[in-house]
């Protein structure tokens, strides 16, 4: 199932960092309180610095008439030491999740 997912990052060394959002397919469709694996078994991507891949699901938006990218499914922010760890982290999304 297609979800499009939507988090910001934070980095403990300068607070509010950036967002990631994008469509990912899951197995199912996520609810809140559940959490996200973005563990990834694709070459080359290793996990980033203080993230360990479990995202927990805030909240989830669905549109009235139907979504063709499917539900928005809002993660909680994921934190992260430093800036550096930041830009690893959003790089290792973009390889691994595009």
């Amino acid at each position: 199932m297609k979800v499009i997912v939507d988090a910001t990052i934070v980095s403990r060394e300068a607070g509010s960092f950036g967002n990631v959002s994008g469509s990912i397919d899951l197995s199912a469709e996520p609810r809140i309180g559940d959490t996200i694996s973005f563990n990834s078994t694709k070459a080359g991507s290793d996990l980033p610095p203080g993230f360990n891949g479990l995202v927990r699901v805030r909240k989830r938006v669905l549109t009235a008439g139907g979504d063709p990218h499917g539900p928005l499914i809002e993660l909680e922010d994921i934190e992260v030491q430093s800036v550096e760890d930041a830009q690893a982290l959003i790089s290792y999304l973009e390889h691994a999740f595009n």
